[in-house]
């Protein structure tokens, strides 16, 4: 009796199993591309400002030498 009631639940374990995976990749997808896009904006915007303030931090610097000597 046992074994009869597993069988069908052993045949739709798999199925079940793959439809739960779908489901986790498709939330984790709608999650994740608005988390990578954040991502990307704020390394962008960080990349964009450590290379503005390196220009003139260098700028300065040598003004500034330029100037004392």
């Amino acid at each position: 009796m046992m074994v009869a009631m597993m069988m069908p639940v052993v045949m739709v374990m798999p199925v079940v199993m793959v439809m739960v995976m779908i489901v986790m990749m498709v939330m984790v997808m709608i999650v994740m591309v608005p988390m990578v896009m954040m991502m990307v904006m704020m390394v962008s915007m960080v990349m964009m400002v450590m290379v503005m303030t390196g220009f003139n931090l260098t700028f300065w610097n040598r003004a500034s030498f330029c100037h004392c000597t």
